[in-house]
């Protein structure tokens, strides 16, 4: 099975008109057995903003939940996802393989049996964490190539649609939310160059004095004119054009991924390749999915 997936956030008990669905970016491409795995990360980074992340106890929660329903989905006989002939006993890093370009684990359950046939149990039931090649811009471009781009051509395409003329209507358009939302940024810039949704949105979560004081409809607002934002970035016109670059860049690696994967010779049977939300996005412009499926074009 060829699945593309998003990844989940922990959420907090919060009051009910402030509890969110992400919409799912990806469709699944199903063949026999073996899986290529590529969630986003809902709090990537941003070409201009910085993006606030949950707390570091929350994103342990977050791995532990991914990684057990990566187990369950995929290393498990009962599950009809199953990969056949795989060892799910104990990870085989020869046939698991994860990258990340943020910090992550993946979990799963294990057992030892030692050779007078002591069963020993790992932490937790049996859990155990699987190895992650961290991925950083000055070694792999991979996950997100728009961060160094010769001649900061990324960065002159950033200015290039900040300078046209649906964005300047945009803009003026959201000039009444970015004056409702402005004492509830605190100081931050109220610009749609500037994605404030980001920082709502996660004091949303994991702020309880903030969510009970936001006004109605404001986060929901915010996260439309970031969807516009993180849309007019990661596109173009032309399907080769620089605002396609991460959905390109992606698609090499999915199918390079797929061709080992396929390879008898390769012993590799999963890759987890955990990124931001913006090369799924740039890559269903590529493939022309917003077209059919506009809910597809967000964050």
């Amino acid at each position: 099975m060829i699945v593309a997936v998003n990844s989940w956030r922990a959420k907090d008990v919060l009051p009910d008109r402030v509890q969110q669905t992400f919409p799912t970016g990806a469709r699944a491409l199903e063949t026999q057995v073996k899986v290529y795995l590529a969630p986003s990360n809902i709090m990537g980074s941003s070409p201009l903003a910085t993006r606030p992340g949950p707390p570091f106890h929350a994103l342990q929660a977050e791995s532990h939940q991914l990684g057990s329903f990566l187990r369950s989905t995929y290393m498990s006989s009962t599950s009809p996802s199953y990969i056949a002939d795989m060892n799910t006993n104990l990870v085989d890093t020869h046939e698991v393989h994860v990258h990340v370009h943020v910090h992550a684990k993946a979990g799963g359950e294990g057992t030892i049996v030692l050779a007078n046939e002591t069963t020993v149990i790992t932490p937790l039931g049996g859990y155990q964490y699987v190895p992650i090649e961290t991925i950083e811009p000055g070694n792999d471009k991979s996950l997100e190539p728009w961060t160094d781009c010769p001649a900061k051509a990324f960065e002159q395409y950033i200015s290039n649609v900040y300078s046209s003329s649906e964005f300047k209507k945009t803009a003026q358009a959201a000039e009444p939310f970015h004056g409702a939302v402005r004492d509830y940024v605190f100081g931050r810039p109220t610009t749609l160059e500037n994605a404030i949704y980001d920082y709502v949105s996660t004091e949303l979560s994991h702020n309880k004095t903030y969510a009970h004081c936001l006004p109605p409809t404001l986060v929901e607002q915010a996260r439309g004119f970031a969807d516009f934002h993180e849309n007019a970035i990661f596109s173009d016109k032309d399907v080769s054009g620089i605002g396609n670059l991460a959905g390109r860049t992606i698609l090499h690696t999915i199918l390079s991924s797929l061709q080992r994967i396929a390879c008898n010779g390769d012993p590799l049977q999963f890759l987890l390749n955990e990124t931001s939300y913006q090369p799924f996005l740039s890559l269903f412009h590529v493939l022309e999915m917003v077209k059919e499926n506009p809910e597809l074009g967000g964050i």
